[in-house]
């Protein structure tokens, strides 16, 4: 058979033409198409208008356009591109036929590219990206590559290679049964780190080979990565483990590492993963320039979907991480960032987390969780230990035991600036909406957002919003009281910071904690004159809410002075 027949789109083209009621749907016989030859000044008209394009951002048209189009155009452009100066194209793939998208991309290549990104919106069917991923040799200057949900053949990894002047990459290298792929090495692993501008790196791994190395290469030799500062890897955490045991990330200030499980009983045992391995190995291929780690397993193509719940459900069979049998290697990192998302540690006291605060003085976003099925969960106590341990953090994420609900505080913190928490509360009494709200408004009054989750992670189909609601009322009353003293007591003092909750008295003095009369209110001394007893609606002072007992009914008073 001649080679010209070998090529499947060739082939769906003549088919379609020769027996249009026999071509199956996939042939996109509803398409548009053209009868014939461009015509020179329509090609004219058309390359006079691709040299003005430079970004191309689009999903593909293929239930538009015929795939044949696109060889017509690029057989009437004789080997040139139709966009000479195109510099970034976002592709992104929406169904598995691959027809139209290997058709429209042999099109769209550029030599001037210097950003690409492929991406496939459902991880279904095999996405022929070859013929663009190997012409990429000729994009010198491409500094930004994204290819997801490809397995790469040798020639095409050669090609990616070859970019010197990449700072970004993400990219897969996946098995598949019926694609020839290169496997993960020490010898791939050694030839991304001679890209020595590169900054970012992703990568989706199967079980990688670390047996086959460089001959060239010293048994012992680290691969070092001068400029890295982000790190993805998608993989076994056994491969993770080994991937850090031959890096050297001298720049590293960001770590992702989303782990695979092998079998359905995996799960179960997260205590057998090498916890402590992968921690001393990260800290001896790193220096004080990393400040972020984030660890979870992989719940699929998408986060949010039913498998991340299902995962969930069975990590909490398991028997959970003690947090000290990793606490010496994890301790001595230099974090201000930490997101363990998932159930992972057995149980979590306050000594752990005054660990944790003593270590990472200025950490700003904190995700710990605990084995729901294992006691003890941290009960509300241990948000006043995390108000007063970390004083930088704006985002967190942490399992709460919400039997018994502390007492708000009496003055609020307006310097704190926590703004997102979310939450599983387990134990969850819709009565005690009021009274948790004030509690935590009092510890955080600058928050934005308060996720719910009601005994499950699933978090799509169970978050509440009932205290994200009430804390937002709290905050709004707050608003209405300052507004009313700036108007009321022409006060221009007190001035409003960005933040429209967080307030500035301007004074000489430095004492704006209490007066004579113990009154403060939002953090301001006010002599009992000069509150109004007025109706909170009409511009009288709101307290905070106070509570005759637990039994009451949840909706609070606020008290008025």
């Amino acid at each position: 058979m001649h080679k010209v027949l070998n090529n499947p789109f060739i082939l769906r083209h003549i088919f379609d033409q020769w027996e249009p009621a026999d071509v199956k749907p996939c042939c996109y016989n509803s398409a548009l198409a053209l009868s014939g030859p461009v015509p020179p000044s329509d090609l004219e008209k058309l390359q006079t208008f691709g040299r003005r394009v430079r970004v191309y951002h689009t999903s593909e048209t293929e239930e538009q356009i015929d795939p044949s189009v696109y060889i017509i155009i690029s057989g009437a452009l004789k080997g040139n591109p139709l966009f000479p100066n195109l510099q970034s194209i976002h592709f992104y793939i929406r169904h598995t036929h691959p027809a139209c998208h290997a058709a429209s991309l042999i099109m769209l290549f550029s030599p001037s590219l210097r950003d690409a990104r492929l991406t496939p919106i459902y991880p279904r069917g095999h996405f022929n990206f070859s013929f663009f991923i190997q012409r990429l040799v000729d994009a010198p200057q491409m500094t930004d590559l994204s290819v997801e949900y490809h397995a790469f053949c040798q020639k095409q990894l050669d090609a990616v290679l070859s970019l010197k002047n990449l700072t970004s990459l993400a990219f897969d290298m996946v098995h598949t049964l019926d694609y020839p792929y290169v496997a993960f090495n020490r010898t791939v692993l050694a030839s991304l780190a001679k890209l020595e501008r590169l900054q970012s790196l992703a990568i989706t791994l199967s079980p990688a080979d670390w047996v086959t190395r460089d001959p060239d290469s010293e048994e012992n030799e680290l691969s070092v990565f001068p400029n890295l500062t982000t790190l993805k890897l998608n993989c076994l955490f056994e491969d993770a483990y080994r991937f850090l045991t031959l890096a050297k990330l001298p720049s590293l200030k960001r770590l992702v590492h989303n782990f695979r499980f092998t079998s359905e009983s995996e799960p179960t045992k997260l205590p057998d993963l090498p916890w402590n391995g992968l921690l001393g190995a990260l800290k001896a291929s790193t220096t004080s320039e990393l400040t972020s780690l984030e660890v979870n397993p992989a719940f699929g193509f998408r986060r949010d979907n039913r498998a991340r719940e299902l995962l969930w459900l069975k990590i909490e069979t398991g028997e959970g991480l003690s947090f000290a049998e990793i606490a010496d290697n994890l301790l001595q990192l230099n974090l201000t960032s930490l997101k363990f998302d998932f159930p992972l540690f057995r149980s979590l006291s306050e000594a752990d987390f005054a660990a944790m605060g003593h270590a990472w003085p200025t950490l700003t976003s904190l995700y710990v969780r605990v084995i729901s099925k294992r006691a003890p969960t941290p009960n509300t106590t241990i948000l006043k230990l995390i108000k007063d341990t970390f004083p930088h953090l704006s985002q967190l994420g942490i399992d709460i035991e919400a039997g018994y609900i502390d007492e708000p505080c009496m003055t609020t913190s307006s310097a704190n600036p926590l703004r997102s928490i979310e939450a599983r509360l387990f134990n969850w009494e819709e009565t005690w909406t009021a009274k948790f709200a004030a509690l935590v408004d009092s510890l955080f009054p600058q928050l934005d957002s308060f996720s719910h989750w009601i005994n499950t992670c699933f978090h799509d189909v169970k978050t509440n919003p009932a205290v994200h609601n009430r804390v937002l009322e709290l905050q709004q009353a707050r608003r209405r009281e300052r507004n009313w003293i700036r108007s009321e007591y022409r006060m221009p003092e007190l001035v409003q910071a960005k933040d429209e909750d967080e307030v500035v008295y301007a004074s000489t003095s430095n004492d704006t904690s209490h007066n004579d009369s113990g009154l403060t209110i939002l953090g301001l001394d006010v002599d009992e004159s000069v509150v109004s007893s007025e109706d909170p609606e009409e511009g009288g002072f709101i307290a905070y809410p106070t509570y005759e007992s637990d039994d009451d009914d949840s909706e609070s008073d606020y008290s008025q002075h």
